[in-house]
């Protein structure tokens, strides 16, 4: 039997397994910073004259925060002067961030930069309503040629570990229903 050889699906896979390269080598330094700021040092007898271990990198990261710790505050502004509009708009964006709990995921969101360098944001529109998530570095893929001071320029960005709940699934009519009861 001949093995069909789909060009697509080809690129699919050499771009997912170029992003995963690219990331594996920087998985030591994020574990490295990761186990810094946790304080799990493996201590080297052999190396290390000193018993007693400085947690420096959390307090710098509480340092960091201190200073940028602040949320963006945004302000929308009608330029047709249409102040219900204005209101409605501004009021909409305050409901949105209490719904989705702003302040801790924008803490979130700089404590990932701290440690890894970068941070997703993943905004969507589920039921009418913004619903925004902070993904973690180790689930996004990148393509390594990418320009590191604008995601725009890279060639894909995958998104991968995505789990949902099989009620959430069932539930959702843009999934195929026999697909769902395999």
């Amino acid at each position: 039997m001949e093995e069909v050889t789909n060009p697509e699906l080809e690129m699919l896979k050499a771009n997912k397994e170029s992003g995963y390269n690219y990331r594996q080598r920087r998985e030591d330094d994020w574990t490295e910073n990761y186990t810094l700021y946790r304080d799990r040092i493996t201590v080297n007898r052999l190396t290390q004259r000193q018993s007693v271990n400085l947690p420096l990198m959390k307090q710098t990261i509480r340092t960091l925060l201190k200073d940028v710790d602040d949320m963006p505050v945004l302000y929308f502004q009608n330029l047709d002067n249409d102040e219900e509009a204005q209101t409605f708009q501004n009021e909409y964006w305050k409901i949105t961030l209490e719904d989705n709990d702003a302040e801790v995921k924008d803490i979130i969101d700089k404590r990932q930069v701290f440690l890894y360098g970068r941070s997703f944001d993943q905004l969507q529109v589920i039921n009418g309503r913004v619903h925004w998530e902070i993904e973690d570095p180790q689930d996004i893929l990148v393509d390594r040629y990418c320009d590191p001071a604008n995601l725009d320029s890279a060639r894909f960005l995958i998104h991968t570990h995505i789990f949902r709940a099989m009620s959430v699934i069932e539930s959702n009519p843009d999934y195929d229903k026999a697909a769902v009861a395999r």
